[in-house]
C-alpha cells in the first residue's frame, strides 16, 4: 500500500521549477509549481508542494500566486504549498513569484570601479603606484570574467541552472572587493586617507600575495632622500647641542683654573 501511495502521490502531484524566459530580473523570477490528477475517473484533493530556492524567505516573495508560503522543516528551506481539489486527468500550474536575489547590482560594481580608479590615481607616483597598477590590472582582469559569466548566466532557462550560476557570480563579485582592500592599504601606508572602506580585510591567500608584492616594490629614491636629509638633520641638531654643552663646561673649566692661578700667585 506505502509503495502504491508513494507512486501515487508522485502521479498525482508533480511539484517543480519552470523559469519564465523573458521575466525582467528587475521585477523577479517566476517559477511555476505543476500539479495533475492522472485518475481518469475519481475527483482528487491534493497538496500541491514545490521547495523554493535556498535563500529564498517569505519577504522575498513577491507574488505566491495563491500558495502559502511555509517553512518545510525537514527540507530545511520554504516551501509553496495548498490543497486543491482536482477533477479526473485535470492539471494546474501556479505561479510564483520570486525576487532575484542572486542578481548582480551593476550599481554597486560601478561604485567599486569608480573607488578603485580614485586609489590608483591617489597612489600614482608613490613607491606604491606601481603595486597599485597590478592590483588594478587584477580588479580590471575579474570584472571582465564577471561580466562574462553574467552574460552566459542570463541564457539559462532552468530556474535551478540559472540559480547556480548566479551564486557563483556573486561569491566572485565578494573577491573583487580583495583588491579594493589592498589598495586601501596601501593608499594607508603612503601616509593618505582612502575614504570610504568598501574593501575587505585581507587574509589568507591575498594576504601572502599582498605582501609579497610590496617586498617587490620599487625603491622610492626621492623618498630615500628625504629620509636620509631627516636623518641628518637630526644628527645636526645633536651635534649642535653637543657642542653647546662642550663649549659651557671648557667655559667652566677655564674659569676655575684661572681662579686657581690667582690664588697661588698672591703671596
Amino acid at each position: 500500500m506505502r509503495a502504491r501511495i508513494f507512486m501515487l502521490m508522485t502521479a498525482v502531484v508533480l511539484a517543480g521549477f519552470m523559469f519564465a524566459p523573458g521575466a525582467p530580473a528587475a521585477e523577479g523570477i517566476v517559477v511555476k509549481v505543476l500539479a495533475t490528477n492522472p485518475s481518469e475517473t475519481e475527483e482528487r484533493e491534493v497538496e500541491v508542494k514545490g521547495m523554493l530556492p535556498r535563500g529564498i524567505e517569505p519577504g522575498n516573495v513577491i507574488d505566491s500566486g495563491g500558495l502559502d508560503i511555509l517553512l518545510d522543516e525537514e527540507g530545511g528551506r520554504y516551501c509553496a504549498r495548498k490543497k486543491v481539489k482536482l477533477k479526473p486527468k485535470e492539471s494546474i500550474a501556479f505561479e510564483v513569484e520570486i525576487e532575484n536575489i542572486w542578481d548582480v547590482d551593476q550599481k554597486k560594481i560601478d561604485v567599486y570601479r569608480r573607488h578603485t580608479d580614485q586609489l590608483v590615481n591617489k597612489l600614482s607616483g608613490t613607491e606604491y603606484g606601481e603595486a597599485a597598477k597590478k592590483i588594478k590590472a587584477d580588479f580590471d582582469a575579474r570584472l571582465q570574467s564577471l561580466a562574462e559569466k553574467n552574460s552566459k548566466a542570463g541564457d539559462e532557462e532552468n530556474v535551478e541552472a540559472y540559480i547556480s550560476a548566479r551564486r557563483e557570480i556573486l561569491e566572485a563579485t565578494g573577491s573583487i572587493r580583495d583588491y579594493m582592500g589592498m589598495l586601501e592599504n596601501l593608499t594607508v601606508r603612503g601616509g593618505m586617507d582612502p575614504g570610504e572602506l568598501l574593501g575587505r580585510k585581507i587574509s589568507g591567500n591575498r594576504a601572502e600575495e599582498f605582501d609579497r608584492m610590496i617586498a617587490d616594490r620599487p625603491v622610492d629614491v626621492q623618498t630615500n632622500w628625504k629620509i636620509v636629509g631627516a636623518v641628518l638633520a637630526i644628527l645636526g641638531l645633536i651635534s649642535v647641542g653637543f657642542f653647546v654643552i662642550w663649549s659651557h663646561q671648557l667655559k667652566k673649566l677655564r674659569t676655575v683654573a684661572e681662579i686657581e692661578q690667582d690664588g697661588a700667585e698672591q703671596p
